[in-house]
């Protein structure tokens, strides 16, 4: 008895050790086995020819995934034992492609495959008129009229909110109801200029006042339309044209004269109970705050000196990294926003295009067709980007696959 049980906890041992889980594929000689990808890019949709042995003839058995995201049925074309023709899975990202026959026989971690998103570009709130309009609360988000949005911010349960330029208004979309609403017009804030929203939901205003000569920040906790006070710009004739969160309370303030007679950068950096610090001068005046790292980038016309563009701080050292020169083409960019993997996505106000710099250093144009001066830009939890698409009066949503 003693030996039988001895014999079969060798057995045991034998069959469920991690060495015999996974087999490299020069272990595995019936083990499935990629040798190229043709082409090795693309996305959503395009056919791939994967090259390679031990595939199955009967299409059905072969699972492919790219980069861990499995090929639908109706995806896979083709097979033989050593071709196998599918359609790429949306969404599915760069990474790695492998094939399976079932849980003992599969690929090594196959070829890497550069999946390239597609951007679709729609209408979320507004009529798409060159011709502005007006509209009270109560209105569907396609029936809204407005009149030349410039700033757009959204929240984590998808509330997107506009200020709307020429009227004097801040809109909230309301993601639960379907429709706008006014949160405020020119009787509470004399000139809403920049916007953002906190951790907590908290949507910030920075409002220029003509009689006082200065920039003011008012708070507007969820369910409020009565526009609080926050803190006050002490330096006269300073127009706020972005505003970023850090958190507990602290913003990124970029500037500019309050006339824009002489288009001179400045960044501030607020902490409740200190007074405005100044951060930088005369490097940028648009900003992104995100995880530990400010981005900023500076609005100038193609064709001048090679004044950085795009420029990432660490903090708290400012340690300077340059990203995006001048000479890129940028034309007077009115926006910028951070996704949660580093990457950049900057509105091209007088290029008419949204343009995305990757963590990898890459620039690639995003969409360059159907907007009209885009502006303010933000990104919701989806990685959906919102665009104040200034003077079709109008915000666009970008959504990618």
């Amino acid at each position: 008895m003693k030996k039988s049980a001895l014999f079969l906890l060798g057995i045991f041992i034998i069959c469920f050790s991690p060495a015999c889980k996974k087999k490299k594929n020069d272990d595995c000689p019936n083990c499935p086995k990629i040798d190229a990808l043709i082409p090795s890019s693309g996305k959503k949709g395009d056919t791939i020819l994967i090259k390679g042995s031990n595939f199955s003839n009967y299409l059905v058995e072969n699972s492919v995934k790219f980069n861990g995201t499995v090929v639908a049925p109706t995806d896979m074309i083709s097979g033989s034992d050593t071709e196998l023709r599918v359609r790429v899975p949306g969404k599915c990202g760069t990474g790695p492609v492998t094939v399976a026959l079932d849980d003992e026989l599969y690929s090594e971690e196959g070829p890497v495959f550069k999946y390239t998103y597609s951007a679709n570009l729609t209408i979320f709130a507004g009529k798409h008129s060159t011709t502005g309009g007006d509209s009270n609360g109560g209105t569907s988000f396609k029936d809204l009229l407005m009149n030349h949005p410039t700033q757009v911010g959204v929240d984590a349960s998808g509330n997107v909110f506009i200020l709307d330029n020429v009227n004097l208004k801040v809109r909230k979309l309301n993601a639960a109801t379907g429709l706008a609403e006014v949160l405020s017009d020119n009787t509470s804030l004399e000139g809403p200029c920049a916007l953002a929203v906190d951790e907590n939901n908290v949507l910030f205003v920075s409002s220029f006042s003509t009689t006082a000569k200065k920039s003011v920040v008012y708070k507007l906790t969820p369910g409020s339309t009565l526009p609080l006070f926050y803190f006050s710009d002490p330096d006269a004739n300073k127009r706020h044209i972005s505003l970023s969160s850090e958190g507990n309370g602290q913003f990124y303030i970029g500037r500019v004269p309050a006339d824009y007679s002489a288009v001179i950068p400045q960044i501030r950096h607020y902490v409740p109970g200190k007074p405005l610090e100044a951060f930088a001068d005369s490097s940028g005046n648009v900003v992104a705050y995100k995880n530990g790292h400010l981005f900023q980038i500076r609005s100038i016309p193609v064709g001048a000196s090679s004044t950085t563009v795009l420029t990432k701080y660490t903090l708290p050292a400012k340690a300077q990294t340059t990203l995006i020169k001048a000479n890129y083409g940028l034309n007077q960019s009115m926006g910028l926003v951070m996704d949660e993997n580093g990457n950049a996505y900057i509105s091209d106000t007088n290029n008419n295009r949204i343009l995305k710099y990757s963590a990898n250093g890459e620039v690639t144009t995003v969409v360059s067709v159907g907007l009209n001066k885009p502006m303010g830009i933000a990104i919701d939890k989806q990685g959906n980007l919102y665009v104040a698409d200034t003077f079709n009066n109008c915000i666009k949503k970008i959504t990618f696959e």
